[in-house]
Formats: structure tokens, C-alpha cells, sequence
């Protein structure tokens, strides 16, 4: 893994798409900023984080339109990558953990945690019966934090340090390489929030995120941007992700048939189903196991392969994590 790297970011790519899923202008609320030596690939790291290179795309929260749009021809093919358990040994209520525990004292941690934990109990129940569901209870946990550009950034960037960085899997790393070398596009989509993966959206040079993204108002007494607690459209997860998939290839000239999807769990076989290479990545259940097999999906090992190598840092190693 050491001789995983990265070349440049593209940096003619704009930042993300328009509420109603057409590329747009840049938007400023979304700019958050695989033999070498680990010194060296952190240069690597930093590098990549700091340059700009893919598109967020925004939950559709408009009306159709109704004028004819004009036929794009299916000339790409792209790769299409489920985040937390494909990609990183990751949770998005462990990304929220660690955000809020960085804006507590240790006192209030030591109370908060706890009381959270019994909450976590409950989202395990929900998400078993409906990963749609999950995600928007779970966005009430944001209800009143800071949404103003700068708070969204230092989370995100505290989130990756502090957790995300650490939990790539190496060997998703390398796959994500070999695509960009076959110039597939890199589709990021996620349950996730659109700003908290942005710095790792940013290292694996995605040119594409599909992610949740919550409403913002104006705070009270002066307060500021902040979160409603609701997401904004549906949840991307289950048939969504499908949806969503579809979407994305119809505006960027994608031929599905072409392209490659890859996920975890059952959330994600709406989306391995409508592309013509599939593949389970240390399925999560015995469901997404036996799914697999019924589909003639190939089944990859990345979290267990990380594992046997104890855990070894994807970004310390020599990949961006």
C-alpha cells in the first residue's frame, strides 16, 4: 500500500449540483476545505485535501421541470461506492459523536455519553427496520447546531481527523485508483452529510457526491445559520440511491450498463441492481450475503482484509484515507 498515491486533483471540476440536479455555479456553502515514507505521504494527504475536486449533489427539494432537456449521449461509465462499511469502517452517528464531543467539556461528555448510548440502542432498532427512517430521526440530533459555513468546516475537518482518517480500508483505496487509471467516474453515495465527508470526498478525489444534506434557517438571537434537524428531500438510502443513481447518470452521459456500483448492506441493492458490474464489500448480514450469491455479485473482503493487517492506517500507509 505504500505505493498507493494520488496524482493531482482535477480542477475543472465545479462544485456541486443545483437543487433541482443540474450543474450549476459554485456554491460557497459547500467549500470546506496508494515504496514512499509516511512523512512523506501526509504531504500527499494535505495536498489533496487542500485542492477542490468533486461535486456535492444536493437533495432534489424542487418541482420538475417541465421543458424538454436534451439527450446527453452515454459515453462514461462510472463507479458508484456506497461510504460507511465499503468504503471506511465508519457510521455516520459516530461521525456526529465525535463532532459533539469536541464542542463539550469533559464533565459534560462524561454526562452526555451515557444518555446517548441508550439513544444509539434505539437508532440500531430503527435502522434494522428501515434505513430511510434512520436517517431522518437521526438528523433531529443536529437540531439547533451551528450550520454557518465556518462551524461546518471545522467539523468536518475534526471528524476526519479524528475518526475518518483512520478507518479507510486500504484496499478501497486501491480500487478507487485502479478506476480513476480506467476512467471511470468516481460517484460517491452516501447516508452520509454532504459537508462532514467533504475532506474525504476531497483526498479520494471523487467527482461526484451523493449525500444527505440537512435544511438551515436563521438562529435566534442573533445565533446565526443553523441546522433545522430535518433533512432536506428524501433520505438517500434504500430505492433512493437507485433514484439517485439513475439521475446522475441521465444528466452526465453515463451508461450504466458500463458502470460499476458497490456496497454493504441490503440499503444498497437498489443501487448494485441498476448497474451491469456489482459488488458486496464485507456484506454487513446474512440477508446481504445470501443476496449476493442470488445475484452473482462478487463478494470482497476489505474490512477483513484490514483487519488481519491490524487495522493499518490507510492514510499512514501510503493511500488516502
Amino acid at each position: 500500500l505504500d505505493q498507493i498515491a494520488f496524482g493531482p486533483p482535477p480542477s475543472d471540476v465545479p462544485w456541486r449540483a443545483s437543487p433541482d440536479g443540474v450543474d450549476d455555479v459554485d456554491d460557497e456553502t459547500m467549500r470546506t476545505d496508494d515504496e514512499a515514507d509516511q512523512e512523506a505521504m501526509e504531504d500527499v494527504l494535505n495536498f489533496a485535501a487542500s485542492h477542490p475536486s468533486c461535486q456535492i449533489d444536493q437533495a432534489d427539494v424542487t418541482a420538475p421541470k417541465t421543458h424538454e432537456k436534451p439527450v446527453i449521449a452515454k459515453s462514461h461509465k462510472a463507479a458508484f461506492f456506497d461510504l460507511d462499511g465499503t468504503i471506511a469502517n465508519s457510521n455516520v452517528v459516530a461521525q456526529y459523536v465525535v463532532a459533539k464531543c469536541d464542542q463539550m467539556t469533559t464533565f459534560w461528555k462524561c454526562l452526555w455519553l451515557p444518555l446517548y448510548a441508550l439513544k444509539c440502542a434505539f437508532y440500531l432498532v430503527v435502522d434494522w427496520l428501515s434505513r430511510s427512517t434512520f436517517n431522518a430521526l437521526f438528523a433531529r440530533d443536529f437540531r439547533g447546531m451551528s450550520a454557518t459555513r465556518a462551524s461546518k468546516k471545522k467539523m468536518a475537518q475534526i471528524v476526519y481527523d479524528k475518526y475518518m482518517h483512520d478507518r479507510v480500508f486500504p484496499n478501497a483505496v486501491a480500487h478507487v485508483n485502479a478506476l480513476k487509471e480506467e476512467d471511470y467516474k468516481i460517484v460517491l453515495v452516501t447516508g452520509s452529510l454532504d459537508f462532514m465527508i467533504e475532506p474525504l470526498a476531497r483526498v479520494l478525489r471523487a467527482d461526484h457526491v451523493i449525500a444527505n444534506s440537512l435544511e438551515e434557517t436563521e438562529g435566534r438571537y442573533g445565533k446565526g445559520t443553523v441546522f433545522t434537524g430535518k433533512l432536506k428531500g428524501t433520505p438517500v438510502a434504500d430505492e433512493e440511491k437507485r433514484v439517485r443513481v439513475m439521475r446522475y447518470a441521465e444528466q452526465h452521459g453515463i451508461d450504466l450498463a458500463r458502470s460499476k456500483a458497490y456496497g454493504d448492506s441490503l440499503s444498497d441493492a437498489a443501487m448494485l441492481e441498476c448497474v451491469g458490474e456489482a459488488a458486496v464489500v464485507s456484506p454487513s448480514s446474512a440477508g446481504m450475503r445470501r443476496r449476493a450469491e442470488e445475484e452473482g455479485w462478487e463478494v470482497l473482503g476489505w474490512r477483513e482484509e484490514h483487519e488481519r493487517a491490524g487495522g493499518a492506517l490507510a492514510g499512514r500507509a501510503g493511500a488516502a484515507a
